[in-house]
C-alpha cells in the first residue's frame, strides 16, 4: 500500500509512525489530517495460552503502555 501510494496510485491510511520517513522526505503528503479513524483492536497471538514466555508478556505490556501513553486510536 505504501509503495502504491508513493507511485501516485492512490491514498493509504497508516499510523504516522509507519510512514514518518516518507512524509519527512516528501514521498508522501498527509491529507485529511483532522480525520481520525475508528478504534481498532490489537491482538497478541501466542502458540500456547497456558505458557506465555516472559519476553512476550513484557512486549504485550510495552504495547499496552505505548498505546495509553501516545493516545493511539486502538482498543486494548
Amino acid at each position: 500500500m505504501i509503495n502504491a501510494s508513493k507511485q501516485d496510485l492512490g491514498i493509504c491510511f497508516f499510523s504516522e509512525q509507519f510512514v514518518h520517513d516518507e512524509i519527512q522526505n516528501g514521498e508522501l503528503i498527509p491529507i485529511l489530517t483532522e480525520w481520525v479513524g475508528i478504534p481498532r483492536p490489537v491482538y497478541v497471538m501466542v502458540r500456547d495460552r497456558c505458557y506465555i514466555p516472559n519476553r512476550v508478556k513484557i512486549f504485550k505490556q510495552y504495547i499496552e503502555q505505548y498505546i495509553k501513553d501516545e493516545n493511539v486510536n486502538y482498543q486494548i
